[in-house]
């Protein structure tokens, strides 16, 4: 009589392999993107292959050769999972709801030490009707908790991915140098005995015979060109870059890459989300012409290499130049660390300020030429976090800025008294140069003109939202507005109301913004841009395309200290008439929290959710409402960043 346990299978019959045994090895991911989802083409070609009569440890009369029953599968592995990706090969696959101990599985043996053996099986559903299952066989009892199966058809049977997280294989993580493992296909034809391939003997009851693992490789990921990625995203494909250096900005002395294009400071490498992602800066100079001193060196004296750029900024025929320094600080913010306005010009009038650069970590700012300008005729304003020059009626004749480690910023040591401070303020007699004019007033719609201008919008084109709010500088607020997918900022005191800050959110054609307001999410006094969107996703389940609507919740900060993206969640689904819709509580008068609900679900149940997919990068999940642990979720600002609150 046919034994009911698949560990009775596996001591049936002596293994019959001639040769040596296939090796498991578990890769690390590194940044390799695997998504639970069934389809493996992310995996590459690196598989390892159960398909010969050696293979067969039970059951050999049963097996008919490879189109009977044969396997390709790999292994990977991240700090908090165990990663599966398998082809099989079957010519009859018996499946059912029951996971009874003949149908089809994949069958995952561990042992470390020759310690406590843990058996896996993981079964292929049935799209629409048998929901694929990961189940214990040995150490453990139903259902592996936390685990995720998901499988695709295949002309010849199916593919499968499987994810079972280190919290349900005690030790296996921290043993890798001495785990020992075997991978088996058990295919079940319904009548006759049930063949196993395996890479090798052993089982539960002689865990001693499994092999050891092979660990040591590292999967690569995909190779993405993330230049070329910004590129397109800021539509400046093909555009050639004033300055492409090696540096090492981040991280360890690895260097990366520093890249700066027409309105834009690009960095990428290993210090930067370990090679994965990139940083960028917007520049207030925007055209080639205006960005000059390109250099990459340590201005800082904190040992790693900064990015000097000097740009000129024009408005309404005045001409400003900047010295500006940027730097990656510990969290990994890309920032514009020191701003010092050196020369300002109109109609003939001309100021100039002198730079050097003593020693590393400190700046030393000296009055240089003027002509023209008096301190009645002076155009004031600039930048918040820009310094203003030095002028021939001002209290000081140089100032000296030293960095303030870790994270600076660059703060006055100390300066120089400037004896011609109380000279008469009247035009020096017989001066050929012509007055200048006041300075040029705030002017918040003309600076929304320009930016359609550049964008090549039309002249009468309209906002899809606005909001008014306190974002950034002083009290006066800002308005914000969104065009398509670019959301813009400018107010009467922003960037002394003469240009604007914009960004690009995550939609594509076909996407939409579904609203915008002004909160303070983070505690500071100072509202963040919360920004809802919806996006169109296909996503392949069960073998299945899938499209789906999501919304997500983003929040924006203005503040130069870490200008972009805070926060994101995704907080709704639907598919036809399916749908979850999260809750979501934003502070009422600031605060530095957003609390999310699980809400409630239309049509789906916790036994028909179709989707088992992994949280996007930096996007917290969608919170289900029969889930325990996630009905409610409190995202906390923590100075750097948001984080769940326990």
């Amino acid at each position: 009589m046919r034994s009911l346990t698949l560990i009775s299978f596996a001591l049936l019959a002596l293994p019959l392999r001639a040769s040596a045994e296939v090796p498991v090895e578990i890769v690390d991911r590194a940044g390799a993107r695997l998504t639970v989802d069934g389809v493996i083409r992310e995996w590459g070609a690196d598989f390892a292959s159960l398909g010969d009569r050696a293979d067969v440890v039970a059951g050999a009369l049963a097996w008919r050769g490879a189109a009977d029953a044969s396997v390709r599968f790999a292994l990977a592995r991240d700090p908090d999972a165990l990663w599966l990706a398998a082809e099989i090969t079957d010519d009859r696959l018996l499946r059912s709801a029951q996971r009874r101990a003949g149908d089809d599985a994949l069958v995952l043996t561990f042992s470390v030490d020759g310690g406590p053996v843990r058996e896996v099986a993981l079964f292929p559903g049935e799209p629409g009707r048998i929901a694929s299952a990961a189940r214990w066989v040995a150490g453990g009892a139903g259902a592996v908790a936390g685990a995720e199966v998901v499988e695709a058809a295949a002309p010849q049977g199916v593919t499968l991915e499987a994810r079972i997280p280190w919290s349900a294989l005690p030790g296996v993580r921290d043993g890798f140098d001495r785990l020992r493992m075997r991978v088996a296909y058990r295919d079940g034809d319904g009548a006759g005995p049930v063949s196993l391939l395996a890479t090798g003997p052993g089982g539960a009851r002689a865990p001693r015979d499994l092999a050891l693992t092979v660990n040591a490789r590292r999967a690569v990921a995909p190779r993405v060109d993330l230049l070329e990625a910004f590129r397109e995203s800021r539509g400046l494909a093909g555009v050639a870059a004033l300055l492409d250096r090696s540096a090492d900005v981040a991280g360890d002395a690895a260097p990366e890459r520093v890249v700066v294009l027409p309105g834009f400071l690009f960095v990428s490498g290993p210090g930067v989300e370990g090679g994965a992602g990139y940083r960028f800066a917007e520049l207030s100079a925007r055209d080639a012409s205006d960005l000059s001193e390109l250099a990459v060196r340590d201005v800082t004296g904190d040992g790693k290499a900064d990015v000097l750029i000097r740009q000129r900024v024009r408005a309404q025929g005045l001409a400003r130049e900047l010295v500006t320094v940027y730097a990656l600080d510990g969290a990994g913010a890309l920032r514009r660390v020191f701003a010092h306005e050196v020369s300002r010009s109109i109609d003939g009038a001309m100021l100039r300020n002198t730079l050097t650069w003593p020693s590393p970590g400190v700046v030393r700012v000296a009055l240089g030429q003027s002509q023209g300008w008096t301190q009645a005729r002076w155009a004031g304003g600039a930048e918040g976090d820009v310094m203003t020059p030095l002028t021939p009626w001002g209290p000081h004749r140089a100032r000296v800025y030293r960095w303030s480690a870790p994270n600076g910023p660059f703060a006055v040591e100390r300066s120089e008294p400037n004896p011609s401070a109380e000279v008469s303020t009247a035009a020096p007699s017989g001066s050929s140069a012509p007055p200048p004019p006041a300075a040029p007033q705030a002017d918040v719609a003309g600076v929304f003109a320009l930016f359609r201008q550049r964008e090549g919008l039309s002249p009468s084109a309209r906002p899809s939202h606005r909001a008014t709010g306190d974002v950034v500088d002083d009290p006066t607020p800002e308005e914000l507005h969104v065009y398509g997918r670019v959301l813009v900022v400018a107010g009467p005191r922003f960037m002394g109301g003469r240009s604007y800050y914009s960004l690009s959110l995550p939609i594509t054609d076909g996407d939409e913004v579904t609203g915008l307001e002004v909160v303070d999410v983070t505690g500071d006094r100072r509202g963040e841009a919360v920004v809802r969107v919806r996006r169109h996703v296909t996503t392949r389940v069960q073998g299945a395309e899938i499209p789906s609507q999501r919304e997500l919740l983003l929040a924006y900060s203005v503040d130069p200290a870490r200008r972009g993206r805070v926060f994101a969640a995704e907080i709704a689904r639907r598919v036809a008439g399916d749908s979850i819709t999260n809750e979501v509580e934003l502070p009422r008068r600031g605060g530095d929290s957003i609390t999310l609900r699980a809400g409630r679900a239309v049509g789906w149940t916790e036994a028909n959710y179709p989707f088992h997919d992994a949280p996007q990068e930096r996007v917290f999940p969608l919170l289900l409402p029969w889930d325990p642990a996630s009905r409610r979720a409190v995202y906390r600002w923590n100075g750097t960043g948001f984080a769940r609150v326990p």
